[in-house]
C-alpha cells in the first residue's frame, strides 16, 4: 500500500512505576530520596541550566542537567518531560517513551506531557495507545484541528485507512467543507481503489466551487478510470 505516501502531516508512572524508575538503567535516583532537605535553589539552577544548555544545541549538556534535577526529585514531572524531549531529538524513542510515561502519571492534563507521550507511542509503533492518548488529547482540547489529523495519520501508518477517512469525516463536522481535507480523502480512496468515493468528494470540490478546474479535471479522470466515458 502507498498510502505512506501520500501522508499529510500537520502536524505521560503509577506510584508501582516511579519505583521501579528508580533502577531504570536509563538513570540513577541513588541520591534521590536520601536528601532530607530539598534544596530549591540549587534544583533551579540544574533546571534552568538544562534549558539554556538545550536551547544552545548542547543536548548532552542539558540531558545531564535534567537528569541532577531527577536525582533530587525523582517524581519530578517537568524533568521527565524535558528528559523524554531530548531522547526523542536523538532518535532514542524507547528511552523518552518510558520517561513521558512517567510523567503523565504524574500529571495527567498537561497536554504537552500528552504530545509527547502520543508522539513516543508512534516511534515504538504502539499505534494503539497512540490512538488513545491523541483521542484524549481531543477531549482536553476539543477544537484543536491537530489531534484529528493526528489520529488520521495513526489510522495510515497501521494501515487503516478506512477509519482514517472516519476521522477526516469527524473533523468535516466541526469545520465544514475543506478542500485540503477533501483532497486528502480523494488521495486516500483512489489509493485504497474506492473510485466512487473518490468521486463523491471530487463532487464536494465543485460544490465549493463549481468552477474548479482542477476538481473538474479531476472528476473526468476518475470516471475515466471507471470507464464511464
Amino acid at each position: 500500500m502507498k498510502i505512506t505516501k501520500i501522508l499529510i502531516v500537520f502536524f505521560l508512572l503509577s506510584t508501582s512505576q516511579i519505583a521501579q524508575s528508580q533502577n531504570h538503567p536509563f538513570y540513577s535516583l541513588e541520591k534521590a530520596d536520601k536528601n532530607v532537605e530539598f534544596d530549591l535553589k540549587k534544583y533551579q539552577g540544574f533546571f534552568f541550566e538544562g534549558l539554556r544548555l538545550k536551547t544552545l544545541g548542547d543536548l548532552e549538556g542539558a540531558l545531564q542537567q535534567f537528569m541532577a534535577c531527577l536525582s533530587m526529585n525523582g517524581k519530578d514531572a517537568a524533568s521527565m518531560y524535558e528528559v523524554a524531549y531530548i531522547y526523542m531529538l536523538t532518535n532514542q524513542s524507547d528511552q523518552a517513551l518510558f520517561f513521558i510515561e512517567s510523567a503523565c502519571q504524574i500529571d495527567k492534563e498537561n497536554t504537552w506531557y500528552q504530545q509527547l507521550l502520543a508522539s513516543a507511542l508512534v516511534e515504538n509503533q504502539k499505534y494503539n495507545k497512540a490512538l488513545q492518548t491523541y483521542e484524549k488529547l481531543i477531549e482536553l482540547d476539543p477544537l484543536n484541528q491537530d489531534w484529528f489529523f493526528e489520529i488520521a495519520r495513526v489510522y495510515l501508518l497501521s494501515d487503516q485507512a478506512r477509519n482514517a477517512i472516519k476521522t477526516y469525516n469527524r473533523l468535516e463536522k466541526i469545520v465544514g467543507l475543506n478542500e485540503p481535507l477533501i483532497q486528502q480523502k480523494k488521495l486516500i480512496l483512489l489509493d485504497i481503489g474506492d473510485k466512487k468515493g473518490a468521486i463523491n468528494e471530487i463532487k464536494k470540490l465543485l460544490e465549493l466551487d463549481s468552477t474548479n478546474l482542477q476538481a473538474l479535471n479531476d472528476l473526468a479522470q476518475t470516471y475515466s478510470l471507471l470507464n464511464n466515458t
